[in-house]
């Protein structure tokens, strides 16, 4: 199974054992009411040339940036928008759980769901923002806004592999954070990776705090 996100503000969940041509299921419903077509959200890219659409109340209503699948509990698949809305999906039952809309004021560039602890989501946007979110008790999530004088919109994020605690971002001005969540008032670490924008890091799942970064440079 693989969850593709698209400019369209929907979910598809494509089974890659059938050859089929269609997903096995969608997550985001359109409104079909007489009250929300008097409503309508239209996307915000003008790449999408579809005409305008309601959205019910439990789908995005712009483009889906990331997903996360729960490595604890793979039911659980979360997505960040350029609706500025974080969301939790039950692929069980296909059908929204959590909207959470007041982490981020802008579009939300990664979803990342802790490796260790089954209820921490991080979630990082373009408003420079990151959230440590227990998903419990989202209305407590932990935050760190970064100096946009110095860090543009933030780029992707990523938890330690080993570390419950710890992360990284990177963000449009080629900058790398190290975080840790327990002192979460500054950066553990900040590097100037690259020259135009850190567009993506990863650890090596063999060598401890073994770390790539790649950029637009």
């Amino acid at each position: 199974m693989i969850a593709v996100g698209t400019f369209l503000p929907e979910i598809e969940i494509w089974n890659l054992d059938s050859s089929s041509t269609d997903p096995v299921a969608i997550l985001g419903s359109v409104d079909l009411s007489e009250k929300a077509k008097a409503n309508t959200v239209v996307s915000k890219y003008k790449k999408n040339k579809a005409p305008p659409v309601a959205f019910s109340d439990v789908t995005h209503t712009d483009a889906v940036m990331s997903l996360s699948l729960n490595p604890h509990q793979s039911e659980y698949l979360a997505s960040g928008s350029a609706d500025n809305t974080v969301r939790i999906w039950d692929l069980d039952e296909i059908e929204c759980k959590a909207t959470y809309q007041n982490l981020h004021n802008d579009k939300v560039q990664v979803v990342r769901w802790n490796s260790i602890n089954e209820q921490v989501l991080l979630t990082g946007g373009y408003d420079g923002k990151l959230n440590v979110v227990d998903v419990r008790e989202a209305e407590k999530a932990l935050t760190y806004q970064l100096d946009k004088s110095v860090a543009l919109d933030i780029e992707s994020a990523t938890w330690h592999p080993s570390s419950e605690h710890s992360f990284i971002c990177t963000t449009e001005s080629g900058h790398l954070y190290g975080f840790d969540t327990r002192k979460f008032t500054k950066p553990v670490f900040e590097v100037r990776a690259h020259k135009k924008a850190c567009s993506s890091a990863a650890f090596s799942p063999h060598i401890p705090n073994m770390l790539v970064t790649a950029g637009t440079d």
